[in-house]
């Protein structure tokens, strides 16, 4: 049996500290994606509203590629949270994930 990913295991060591999108007051946008059973994506914002972060996360075993519809989102791309790459956005954005994996991405 697979374990889920733990922010160690995954890369994110301290994301929730160094973001205030992640605390606990934020709030929390759920954003569609092309099959809603199995994947969750939702944007958290921080109570100041100076950051936004979207969270993807792949509810099956085997790895898969995500659609989201981003088209709700006033936004100039995207900046993986852990590995910094940027990618533009046009309404809409392709995420791979792994079995039970999840990826978060700053908003800008």
């Amino acid at each position: 049996m697979k374990s889920v990913p733990t922010p160690r295991s995954s890369g994110y060591s301290k994301p929730k500290g160094d973001h205030p999108a992640l605390y606990q007051m934020s709030l929390r946008r759920r954003v569609l994606t092309d099959n809603d059973t199995n994947f969750y994506a939702f944007v958290k914002t921080s109570s100041d509203k100076a950051e936004r972060i979207l969270v993807v996360t792949n509810f099956l075993a085997t790895t898969q590629e995500i659609n989201v519809d981003l088209s709700g989102i006033l936004m100039q791309g995207l900046s993986d949270l852990r590995t910094g790459e940027t990618q533009d956005t046009h309404g809409s954005v392709k995420v791979t994930l792994p079995g039970y994996g999840y990826k978060l991405f700053t908003i800008r």
